[in-house]
């Protein structure tokens, strides 16, 4: 990640805030922009190109279109967080705690290791704010929807047909949410966005001061 660079170049960066040589908005965005595309949207494709049909997913064009799109959404939204995260904090050490106890919760609550019915009421909201949850329907409706899967359980010679919607329902995922859970995707990269502008605002505020 551009972690390291970001708290490496932070006392001549914020030098040149103050003296006016780019506003903080510009610098973020660069930062942004250069994280985006170098490490998030170059490395996914190097990654889906060989390795989505290599494991047997839907081979269709807009299946494989479709998980680029996610994977690169899911890789910039963590990007961003944590660029903003190392925009505020002093040293990558805090950075990378912040980062692992953000991504550590967005995991467990995010409906992938457990059934998003089975979490308690009260803790049910942590899950609205999961990256995981979001990338994660939106992969599994895209490759589920439409496909016939055959289920067999050990001692039993039958083999039943499923439909991938009946699947998915079972385990609690929706398909008609497939268009919301990019739209949220896309709404929560955005967020982290602005998260880095205002911190790396407050920050060369901070200097000022």
């Amino acid at each position: 990640t551009s972690v390291d660079l970001v708290q490496a170049e932070a006392g001549t960066a914020g030098r040149e805030m103050q003296r006016r040589y780019y506003c903080p908005a510009a610098y973020a965005a660069t930062k942004l922009v250069l994280d985006g595309l170098l490490l998030r949207a170059l490395p996914a494709l190097l990654f889906a190109l060989p390795f989505y049909f290599l494991m047997g997913l839907n081979p269709a064009a807009l299946q494989f279109f479709t998980f680029l799109l996610v994977l690169i959404g899911f890789s910039a939204a963590v990007g961003a967080l944590a660029l903003g995260f190392a925009s505020g904090l002093d040293s990558p050490g805090k950075t990378l705690l912040a980062m692992n106890l953000v991504l550590l919760l967005g995991v467990l609550f995010g409906g992938f290791l457990a059934n998003k019915g089975s979490i308690p009421a009260w803790l049910r909201w942590v899950s609205w704010l999961s990256v995981f949850r979001y990338s994660w329907e939106a992969l599994a409706i895209n490759e589920l929807s439409g496909v016939d899967l055959f289920l067999s359980a050990p001692g039993v010679a039958l083999s039943l047909p499923v439909r991938g919607e009946v699947f998915l329902q079972i385990i609690g995922v929706h398909t008609d949410l497939f268009v919301a859970d990019i739209a949220v995707l896309a709404a929560i990269y955005a967020a982290c966005c602005v998260f880095v502008v205002v911190v790396v605002s407050w920050r060369n505020r901070q200097r000022r001061e």
